[in-house]
């Protein structure tokens, strides 16, 4: 029969302290939990199990406090045998339970019955039969050969295992015998066994005695065949170096077999005896490997520079300040050299400093032709809030207005408009998002700000809702102004926000490499536009074939018989419905902007 893995972790959980005792026994029991260091069966008190059902909270279940893992006894024999598939975990916890084998699986055969023939030497199908003979590693003489090499694998590793007794062949005295070995699996591309790459162990010690390959092939594991490593454990690296130079050095004795035992390569092993035999203990200290001599090293003034800047400027990345160095003269370094003067120099490039991955980029071609306006998700001040209004220029990504406001109200957003406006001129277009006060949520594109604005004679546009990528150059400002200007304590009042808005935004604008600019500042690229801001509204007059109406309150407005409703942002305006080529269908304008397209056909009198 068939047994679910929830039905075998519920059977394993009513035995769950003989389960612990089995896989766990570096553990012990303390009350109704069994304690031990994790679910590799390590010592130690960080995970606990509970072994009997208390409160609707069933047996068997297991956290590992200190790394947060929690799960249940199936777990528990995966990780501390070391299997890899979920089959030989099931049939692990079968053997332990004495529950039969699943239905699906070919019972043994009985010892009359036909053998399988034996597969061509060197085939494909001899590397499949070996691979799947051999062991997970864990736990094994190669986990501790790769261990001693500095390579650390994860349990569920499914490419290398571990075989006891696999055939070598001695071509020097022909003698063939069992030995362990490494056993890394060559696949194909679809991930099929085509060949295996054998490395004998030496079985006294941890070092390896050859390679082979079962079937020729150019993948293959190279760490497997090094065998040049320094695998002396860090706690007593001194003592076994002394004890190998000893043991060398005596009379008669077989200095490569030795460094066979001591798991390093014969070149470590006669570049020790060399050192101890001029310097005595002292030649067997660890050495620097720094070089004599760093030509291409970077100066100690351009490394001031480079970390200067970057404390200067938080959030700035290795290449804003390599930019900035080759700018002001200083050095021209790599962004990556940059980055390398900053770590070493204990400065990590975290969140806040680079990482982001290249964008597609758009732009206009000319400044001014579009502004993008939103406002910076509101921030706490000492007393009150905050609500940073931004506006910034789509093709130079020049920063036309950075506010501290203390609302988003239709009049706080025109005041800050008109002083924009005064200073820099009108832009042809601005871009908003769907909210207030320059939208309704994507129910209604236009306001009472959107109409002045067109009155102004500026043409209005909205992203699409929920697609904020549509004003991605904002966005990505807001996203600086956030890691350069509003960390830290919150603000006292908001005359404190504008006058540190005002200086950071003249770095900003001219100081700040920008990449998309290569390099440039925004003040390079932008220039005043040459329409003027009027103070008042002026008339506006439109073509002779349009049918002229005036908006009345609620928005409501009548053509041709038919009565409809328009954004009521427009009562008291004119409004022109301009024929299209189709009968019934006209588009309706206001000024310059075109509102919407109506079909009087579908409208009743």
């Amino acid at each position: 029969m068939t047994v679910s893995a929830s039905e075998l972790a519920r059977r394993l959980g009513e035995h769950a302290e003989a389960v612990c005792r089995e896989y766990l026994c570096n553990g012990h029991r303390s009350g109704n939990y069994w304690m031990v260091g994790d679910v590799r069966n390590t010592r130690g008190r960080s995970m606990h199990v509970r072994l009997k059902a208390v409160g609707g909270k069933a047996a068997g279940k297991w956290v590992d406090e200190s790394s947060g893992e929690h799960s249940d006894l199936l777990d528990v024999i995966e990780l501390s045998c070391g299997l890899v598939d979920f089959r030989e975990v099931a049939d692990e916890a079968r053997r332990f339970l004495s529950m039969p084998l699943p239905s699906h699986q070919p019972a043994p055969q009985s010892l009359g019955a036909q053998r399988q023939p034996a597969a061509a030497r060197g085939s494909p199908e001899a590397a499949r039969r070996l691979f799947a003979m051999s062991q997970p590693i864990a736990g094994t003489l190669a986990e501790r050969y790769l261990a001693g090499r500095g390579i650390l694998l994860s349990v569920h590793e499914r490419a290398l295992r571990f075989h006891p007794g696999c055939y070598y062949r001695d071509f020097v005295t022909g003698e063939t015998r069992p030995l362990p070995a490494l056993i890394a699996a060559v696949t194909s591309f679809d991930g099929k066994i085509t060949g295996l790459q054998r490395t004998w162990l030496d079985p006294v010690w941890t070092g390896d005695i050859a390679n082979r390959c079962a079937r020729t092939s150019r993948t293959v594991l190279r760490f497997c065949a090094r065998g040049f490593g320094m695998p002396f454990e860090d706690r007593s690296a001194m003592k076994q170096k002394e004890e190998f130079v000893r043991l060398a050095l005596a009379p008669g004795a077989n200095v490569s077999l030795l460094c066979r035992r001591f798991g390093i390569g014969r070149t470590c092993g006669h570049k020790l005896l060399s050192r101890y035999r001029i310097e005595g203990e002292a030649g067997l200290v660890e050495q620097s490997r720094r070089p004599r001599s760093s030509p291409a090293r970077s100066a100690p003034e351009v490394e001031a520079a480079a970390v200067s800047v970057r404390v200067a400027h938080p959030a700035w990345g290795g290449r804003k300040i390599a930019r900035v160095l080759a700018r002001e003269g200083i050095g021209t370094p790599a962004a990556s050299t940059v980055t390398g003067i900053l770590r070493r120099h204990g400065i990590e490039l975290g969140a806040l400093g680079g990482g982001a991955q290249p964008f597609i980029r758009f732009e206009h071609a000319a400044p001014n032709d579009l502004w993008q306006m939103d406002f910076k998700g509101h921030v706490a001040l000492r007393t009150g809030r905050l609500h940073p209004l931004t506006v910034l220029d789509d093709h130079s990504r020049f920063s036309v207005a950075l506010s501290a406001c203390a609302d988003q109200t239709t009049e706080t957003v025109k005041a800050r408009l008109i002083t924009a406006f005064r200073r820099y001129g009108l832009p042809w277009r601005i871009a908003t998002d769907n909210g207030p006060p320059w939208g309704d949520g994507g129910r209604n594109d236009f306001t009472l700000l959107t109409v002045w604005l067109i009155e102004t004679g500026i043409t209005m546009s909205h992203s699409r809702p929920c697609h904020p990528q549509t004003l991605g150059k904002d966005e990505r400002f807001h996203r600086s102004l956030k890691a350069e200007a509003l960390q830290g304590p919150p603000f006292a009042d908001l005359a404190e926000a504008q006058d540190a808005f005002d200086q950071w935004r003249h770095v900003y604008n001219a100081q700040r490499p920008h990449d998309a600019l290569d390099g440039g500042v925004p003040l390079d690229r932008y220039q005043a536009s040459q329409r003027q801001y009027r103070e008042t509204v002026e008339p506006f007059e439109y073509a002779k074939d349009d049918l002229i109406r005036r908006v009345q309150q609620h928005g409501f407005v009548s053509i041709l018989g038919r009565s409809m409703r328009l954004c009521r942002a427009f009562a008291g305006k004119s409004v022109a419905f301009r024929p299209t080529n189709t009968d019934g269908v006209f588009d309706t304008w206001f000024r310059h902007q075109k509102i919407e397209t109506i079909d009087l056909n579908t409208l009743a009198r």
